[in-house]
């Protein structure tokens, strides 16, 4: 705690030394910092989504309520249909269990082997 009082003493007293337009500049660079800074950690928290229109693309607005009604996160924007990637393989097993794949999956399931890594933890 000491450490601390110390380090507010220092900056205190260089402050203090400061013309007054120069501390108003460190404190709005101060701000700034911070306000990137949140900025950052605010998108760094995104998931990643990965689309899975592929899978289902006749059948959207039952994909979208099957999904849901599982507790899967759909987004959809233009059109396609995206999900988080933690519960990528979750909304695949729906919807296979849903018979809400297509007939020629192919495709659709060669996009969901490149999204596989063997250093991909079980979880």
């Amino acid at each position: 705690m000491q450490f601390l009082k110390n380090l507010y003493a220092q900056a205190k007293a260089f402050l203090g030394q400061l013309s007054p337009t120069a501390a108003w500049l460190i404190g709005c660079l101060l701000i700034i910092f911070l306000l990137v800074g949140w900025v950052l950690l605010q998108y760094a928290g995104l998931s990643d989504l990965y689309p899975i229109t592929q899978f289902a693309a006749e059948r959207q607005s039952e994909v979208i309520a099957r999904l849901q009604g599982a507790g899967i996160e759909v987004v959809t924007e233009n059109g396609q249909l995206f999900v988080p990637a933690e519960n990528y393989n979750d909304a695949m097993v729906v919807l296979l269990n849903s018979d809400l794949m297509p007939a020629d999956t192919t495709g659709a399931f060669d996009e969901l082997i490149k999204h596989q890594s063997p250093w991909q933890s079980n979880a």
